[in-house]
Order: C-alpha cells, then sequence, then structure tokens
C-alpha cells in the first residue's frame, strides 16, 4: 500500500464517520427517554466516541507518518546507490565528483579518477546466467570496499563498469599501490555454487588538481579512454591517461 496523504484523508474520514454516525443515532434515541438518562448515559458515550475517535486520528497520523518517512529513505537509497551491490550509482557519483573538483580548485589537492571494467564479465554471464554474473558484481564490489580507504569513493555505474574517486593522495604513486593489490585481490577466484570463476580487471586512470577546465564527464572521458588503452596491453592491467 502507498501511505500517501491522499490515503491519510480517506482513512480519517472513514474513522470520523464510523465514531460520529453512533453519537446522532444515540442522540436520536434521546426524544423517547427522560434528560437523566441524556445526562448519565448519552453523553458519557458521546464523550467516549470522540475520545476513540481522536485516539483513532492521532495513531493513524504516527503510523502513516513514519511508513512516509520510511518511503522516502527508501525512495533515497534507490537514487543514490545501485540496488543491487549496493555501491553508489551514477547520480551519486557526480555529486562526489563535484565535491571533490569544488575541493581540488580551493585547497589544490591531488586526486586521482579509476574506471575499471572487468574482464571476462561478459562470457561468465552467458555461460552460466545473470545469477553468476550477479554474484561476481556483489563479491567484486565487497572485495574494492575492503580495500579503499574511508575518504575515497567507489560506484557502480552500468553493467561491469566501476569509478573509483581516489583523494588526498600524498603522490601519484600511492595509486600505483592502491591499483596493484586490487588487481591482485580481484584475480583470486570467485566460487559459485561449486563453480571456479575467474575474473580480472582493466583500469584506467586519470588526475585531477586544481585544473579549472576540466569537469567531471571530461574526468570520466579521459579515465574510460586510458582503460581502454590498458585492454589494448592485456587483461588485468592498468594504464595512466597522457594527454596526446
Amino acid at each position: 500500500m502507498n501511505y500517501t496523504k491522499e490515503n491519510l484523508i480517506y482513512y480519517s474520514i472513514i474513522i470520523s464517520i464510523t465514531c460520529v454516525v453512533p453519537i446522532i443515532a444515540y442522540f436520536n434515541m434521546a426524544r423517547y427517554i427522560d434528560n437523566m438518562t441524556i445526562l448519565h448515559f448519552i453523553m458519557p458515550t458521546a464523550i467516549g466516541f470522540i475520545s476513540s475517535f481522536g485516539l483513532a486520528n492521532f495513531y493513524l497520523l504516527k503510523i502513516t507518518n513514519k511508513k512516509l518517512q520510511d518511503s522516502e529513505k527508501e525512495l533515497k537509497v534507490y537514487a543514490y546507490f545501485d540496488k543491487l551491490t549496493g555501491l553508489r550509482n551514477r547520480v551519486s557519483l557526480y555529486d562526489k565528483m563535484d565535491d571533490m573538483i569544488r575541493q581540488g580548485k580551493r585547497q589544490n589537492i591531488l586526486n586521482a579518477v579509476v574506471f575499471m571494467d572487468l574482464d571476462g564479465f561478459k562470457i561468465i554471464n552467458d555461460t552460466y546466467g545473470h545469477d553468476a554474473g550477479d554474484y561476481i558484481l556483489v563479491t567484486v564490489s565487497q572485495r574494492m570496499l575492503k580495500l579503499l580507504r574511508e575518504s575515497d569513493t567507489i560506484a557502480r555505474i552500468g553493467g561491469d563498469e566501476f569509478v573509483m574517486l581516489l583523494t588526498n593522495l600524498s603522490d601519484k604513486s600511492k595509486v600505483n599501490s592502491i591499483m596493484d593489490k586490487l588487481i591482485s585481490i580481484l584475480e583470486e577466484p570467485i566460487l559459485f555454487k561449486e563453480i571456479e570463476l575467474n575474473i580480472s580487471l582493466s583500469a584506467g586512470i586519470t588526475f585531477y588538481t586544481n585544473d579549472k577546465s576540466l569537469d567531471s564527464d571530461e574526468l570520466i572521458r579521459r579515465a574510460d579512454s586510458a582503460m581502454y588503452q590498458a585492454k589494448d596491453i592485456g587483461n588485468g592491467k592498468y594504464e595512466f591517461y597522457t594527454l596526446k
């Protein structure tokens, strides 16, 4: 059920009718009985119905507001996070990249954008089915997360493509260390229903400091271009973007 304001109004009207109609009936009965009966029987009953009406509406409002809040949280999760892996999605990634660019312009901080693609994923997905493909994506995502620092960001932007933001780097060599560990850990076999699956990672990397001419789209494009250069060399490789 969708808990909307319209539903709230509808149920409030139902409760109102349910509570008020008996009160009207009681007062119609009062025509045939004396005033003392009205005072000692009808009025307390009416007060009881009115109190019930108020409590019912109070709890209805409370429950409905809780449902609305839960629905809003759920929508926010779907809007900013990938449903399968729990990683950030493209929308959330671009928000983080915009923050990274703004910070880089102010503080001249060294950052890196890494575009990643899984080698052999399509073959596994076609051979063993989407369940195997999904399992690969979830397992790879978990392995990546374990390797990243708290300040870093990783997002799944579609299919078997991921983007990683490495921020506040002390120097460019730090990226080599992270990528070597990442490629090594992803080459470890993944066991799916007693089937040993092997996957590797190709990646392209571009750096960002305070270049005001660069935006998120251009950084993604550069990292993507470097990733295809890595694929030309072979699986399980990474390359840095260089201006031609």
